[in-house]
């Protein structure tokens, strides 16, 4: 199941920015973040098109601080939480992440399997939960 990283960022280049319906990707230079926001239904694919262009920016940013905002989702990605722990996990550490935010709604499927999925990671990654985006910007920030 493995994929390193370079064989998952020659699959795709994108701008510095990255926007669809249901996907805005996008690299904050205040917060020093690379920022993906997603709303409505979210299909597999675009799930893993959208990951991987935040590896490209995290990658093209030398940034070490993710946020992903999954307030507006509907539905669940229980299917492609192997797919996120093994895959995209490891190679975002190995593209420098070093501090994950995620906004979500508390109870909501996202808030309640994060720290499932990242616990083994132990000192490797610093993860929080927020329901305040700017909160979780100021996180980030050091702020």
């Amino acid at each position: 199941m493995e994929q390193s990283l370079e064989n998952l960022l020659s699959l795709k280049t994108i701008p510095d920015e990255a926007t669809s319906r249901e996907h805005t990707l996008f690299f904050d230079e205040e917060h020093d973040c690379v920022i993906s926001e997603w709303q409505g239904f979210v299909s597999k694919q675009l799930l893993i098109t959208g990951a991987i262009q935040g590896l490209h920016l995290l990658k093209q940013h030398n940034c070490t601080n993710m946020l992903i905002d999954q307030r507006r989702v509907h539905g669940t990605w229980a299917d492609l939480s192997d797919w996120q722990q093994y895959i995209w996990l490891p190679n975002a550490l190995q593209a420098g992440l070093k501090k994950y935010a995620l906004v979500a709604t508390f109870g909501s499927y996202s808030a309640l399997t994060m720290e499932g999925s990242f616990e083994r990671l132990g000192d490797k990654l610093e993860i929080m939960l927020f329901s305040d985006l700017d909160e979780a910007k100021n996180w980030l920030a050091g702020l």
